[in-house]
């Protein structure tokens, strides 16, 4: 692809790849996976992913549905009162489940108050991700996503 030929070519700044991923409040990717103890547990974990090489973290960026672990698929669950949710249920205790939406809000809901669940093979992460972010920017935080601590 391009963009993989694109990593090999330019030289990648991993402090902007830090600043993306750790560094701003607003950002989708601190807010839904944690790198160093820093940033929240709802995508996959990141710790270690430098293992994976380049081109595997490439593909998990640009098509984050492509294998989706079953722990972090997407549920979509209808209320009684037609409220309809989604997100990744984390818990499942008796009749309630924990579920974690894409905002990061946790609640617990009782079984009883679900009119249908569906669950997906998709990942809460935007389809579009790869595209959120310049040739540029895409390189600097796969390099950053490579560096060892």
């Amino acid at each position: 692809s391009s963009q993989v030929a694109l990593i090999e070519m330019l030289c990648p700044h991993c402090d902007w790849g830090r600043e993306y991923l750790l560094g701003y409040e607003e950002s989708l990717a601190e807010q839904c996976h944690q790198l160093r103890h820093k940033g929240a547990l709802i995508g996959p974990q990141l710790d270690g992913i430098a293992q994976r090489g380049s081109l595997r973290i490439l593909e998990d960026i640009l098509d984050p549905n492509r294998n989706v672990d079953k722990a972090f698929q997407s549920t979509r669950l209808v209320m009684n009162d037609g409220e309809i949710l989604s997100g990744v249920i984390r818990e499942e205790k008796g009749d309630q489940w924990l579920l974690i939406q894409p905002s990061g809000f946790q609640t617990t809901l009782k079984r009883s108050s679900v009119a249908s669940m569906t669950r997906t093979s998709r990942s809460l992460m935007p389809d579009n991700f790869g595209e959120l972010l310049t040739d540029t920017q895409l390189v600097d935080l796969l390099a950053y996503l490579r560096e060892e601590p």
